[in-house]
């Protein structure tokens, strides 16, 4: 078995982007920026990765199917 993201049970897949997708292993880890011409924002995101990437955290997705 592959233990890369798009099997782990904490990724969540981008449908804007393909193979890509959120690690929703922790809390959303905050960012900020300092634009040139506009205020400056604070905001949180979850860390985005791509499908075939891997990390020590990985745990089995599993998915329950109803009956039609």
């Amino acid at each position: 078995m592959d233990a890369n993201c798009e099997k782990c049970k904490f990724w969540k897949h981008d449908d804007k982007i393909p193979s890509t997708g959120f690690c929703r292993r922790y809390a959303p880890r905050p960012i900020s920026s300092h634009p040139v011409d506009g205020p400056d924002f604070v905001d949180a995101v979850w860390p985005r990765t791509k499908d075939i990437e891997l990390c020590g955290e990985w745990q089995t997705k599993i998915e329950i199917h109803e009956d039609s």
